[in-house]
């Protein structure tokens, strides 16, 4: 069955070099056991996510049993072209890829988004570790193998995997707490990564009345007394669990968004000696303002320990001469747009490289419904000089011109729902605003447009769906304008009837 074209390939020498750099980089870490920090800072759109997710797609390349899927967005839900719903995809989700039986991870990647977060400081870092929850049983027990194997209790590593293995495959049926003692009575003392989750109470589903409540309230959350208790527990842990053989990426995207524990969490990984590769992304200049990120940068003992890949800047001897951040050439760009289209003729790409040099929104034009139903097909885009000098250059611009491809009632659904979004956050309860909406009967197309809200994902990337219940615009430039549109699409006493409904829906629901 052949694949879908889910995006572009990786395109420019210079990423490719900084990629190749990375995994020499990471089996340095493994090696020396001793932490590292990758801070990678470039303007948006510029492709510094797609570096993590190709290296991470490396990393999964090298495995043995392939515990891991080959790439990022092979365990999402994204199954289109929208460009907005491939970003800010950080991490395999384990909800999207089975484990193959009998295999173990030899290495773990832990990623965060810190523009999709929102609520309690404290509580979004344990949501957070989520992750690790949904690998618990296979990172204890490739830890164990290591553990065991040191202790001459197994004369080969791999003797020592295949039995952990064996063990986690035969206790797993019987339970947790029984895959807990099989795997200490077969080893040495464990990793405890699971009892410690248990105390986090990690795994354990949050009420759904208190989640909700999160979210419809507003105003200054405070990180609640056992903030610094807490990260020093989860520093500890995941120091002890990445160890040579086991080595650990944690992934920070727009680490200048980062709340200040977030931020002190890079801080103590940092400092600690274990096989941890942390990277981050951030704007240019963003992390320069007298934070916690500059004074890291001047710390004498970390400058060893922290590499900053700046457009315009040379990288260090590992890396191969030519791997940059820097803006990609026309040659790649041209690839992009090929990509999309595989005849465009040499006129429009030409002309379209010329005109944006960042990928974001030249991706943003490549998809425009209108290209996609005229040029899809036989993919031979043809646009006159005049027709591409009319294209909006700015990405929110884009946006709007994807915003109309909508059909009205996705419009109107979205509008809606930025009424259900708490101040300073992207995300809304579906169900309460569906609810809310249904109740309307001032809307004279209200079913309608609640039950565009039913459906998983919105045309054209427009949402996000984060859980059962909550679902996200993917770009603040796409809640900006769907805010913008309420007030053409509804009356002010509209509105107010919505804000008054998402309480009664609160309490229906409960």
């Amino acid at each position: 069955m052949e694949k879908t074209f889910l995006q572009p390939p990786f395109v420019g020498e210079s990423r490719l070099l900084l990629v190749d750099g990375l995994v020499t980089l990471f089996d340095q870490v493994n090696e020396r056991n001793e932490s590292c920090w990758v801070s990678i800072e470039a303007p948006s759109g510029w492709g510094k996510t797609r570096v993590a997710q190709e290296f991470y797609a490396r990393l999964a390349a090298r495995q043995e049993q392939h515990y891991w899927p080959a790439t990022i967005l092979e365990a999402s839900d994204v199954d289109s072209l929208d460009v907005s719903a491939r970003r800010k995809r950080v991490f395999p989700n384990p909800q999207y890829f089975k484990r193959p039986p009998g295999s173990l991870p030899n290495f773990m990647w832990w990623g965060i988004a810190c523009d999709m977060r929102n609520g309690v400081a404290s509580q979004t870092l344990l949501e957070d570790l989520q992750q690790l929850d949904a690998h618990k049983i296979y990172l204890e027990a490739t830890w164990a193998a290591h553990a065991s194997f040191k202790e001459k209790r197994f004369p080969t590593l791999a003797a020592a995997k295949q039995a952990l293995s064996d063990v986690v495959e035969e206790a797993a049926s019987a339970g947790l707490g029984e895959v807990i003692e099989q795997v200490s009575g077969a080893t040495v003392p464990g990793l405890g990564l699971i009892v410690k989750l248990g105390r986090w109470g990690i795994g354990k589903t949050k009420t759904s009345c208190e989640t909700k409540e999160k979210l419809l309230a507003g105003g200054k959350l405070d990180d609640g007394s056992n903030r610094d208790d807490l990260l020093e527990d989860i520093v500890a842990t995941v120091a002890k669990m990445a160890r040579p053989g086991l080595p650990t990426v944690v992934f920070v995207e727009d680490f200048h968004k980062a709340t200040p524990l977030m931020e002190e969490l890079v801080e103590r990984l940092v400092r600690t000696n274990a096989a941890l590769l942390i990277i981050t992304t951030s704007w240019p200049g963003e992390l320069d303002f007298g934070g916690t990120p500059q004074k890291l940068f001047a710390d004498d003992f970390l400058k060893s320990r922290i590499l900053r890949i700046q457009t315009g800047t040379e990288l260090p001897d590992l890396f191969h001469s030519g791997a940059s951040m820097d803006e990609l050439p026309k040659q790649a760009l041209r690839e992009i747009i090929l990509s999309y289209y595989p005849h465009t003729d040499e006129e429009t790409l030409e002309h379209l490289a010329s005109r944006y040099n960042n990928p974001l929104p030249l991706e943003l034009v490549c998809t425009m419904p209108v290209y996609q139903d005229n040029f899809a097909a036989n993919g031979k885009l043809k646009l006159s000089a005049q027709e591409i000098d009319a294209l909006p250059i700015e990405v929110e611009d884009l946006y709007r011109e994807l915003w109309k491809a909508l059909p009205i009632e996705a419009q109107q659904a979205l509008a809606l729902a930025t009424l259900a979004i708490p101040e300073q956050d992207s995300a809304w309860h579906s169900h309460l605003i569906q609810s809310a909406i249904q109740q309307c009967d001032g809307i004279g197309n209200h079913k309608a447009i609640a039950r565009m809200l039913e459906t998983d994902r919105i045309p054209h990337g427009w949402a996000r769906f984060i859980e059962t219940w909550l679902r996200r615009f993917n770009e603040p430039d796409q809640l900006h304008i769907a805010q913008t549109y309420v007030s053409k699409f509804f009356l002010r006493r509209t509105s107010i009837t919505i804000w008054i409904g998402l309480p009664k829906s609160l309490e229906n629901k409960n």
